[in-house]
């Protein structure tokens, strides 16, 4: 399982999709050690599994563990504040971006916390829902936070506190 997290990661890393494991890559480990080495060190590789649900369930759990450590470095800061975006992608969805600031090693760090498609409206109602269901999955709240910054959407944020 440690190689399959490892090509699911370095797959996910250069932004390819996700059966490129399958198609490409797992025939390239076939056939290097049987050039390289000798025929039985290639079998080994014959019982990896980058199939394209293995490789999406090994990238969501990184993610999953990526997201942990970035939620309990907020949640060990004094304050933290987000930062909202919204985008439209390629099949013309809306989709939200919202980043964390805190305090952790240096004064002021800023990671990428997660991204929801918008998919009813765009309005202020719709992102808080959004955010808050975030904020209580992850068990944040509202008491340390400090700003909200967004882009200079015409719809106005309101917290309730």
């Amino acid at each position: 399982m440690t190689a399959s997290y490892a090509v699911s990661y370095h797959i996910a890393q250069c932004k390819k999709p996700h059966t490129i494991g399958e198609t490409l890559i797992k025939q390239c480990m076939l056939d290097c050690p049987s050039l390289v080495l000798e025929k039985p060190a290639g079998q080994k590789f014959q019982d990896l599994p980058p199939s394209n649900n293995t490789v999406k369930r090994c990238i969501d759990d990184i993610a999953a563990n990526i997201e942990e450590k970035v939620v309990a470095k907020i949640k060990a800061s004094p304050f933290w504040a987000i930062k909202l975006d919204e985008s439209t992608d390629v099949a013309s969805i809306s989709q939200l971006l919202v980043y964390g600031r805190y305090v952790h090693d240096t004064p002021i760090e800023e990671e990428f916390l997660f991204c929801q498609p918008l998919l009813r409206t765009t309005s202020a109602r719709d992102v808080l829902k959004i955010v808050e269901n975030f904020l209580e999955k992850a068990k944040l709240g509202w008491k340390k936070s400090i700003s909200v910054c967004t882009d200079g959407v015409p719809a106005t944020m309101y917290v309730r506190m």
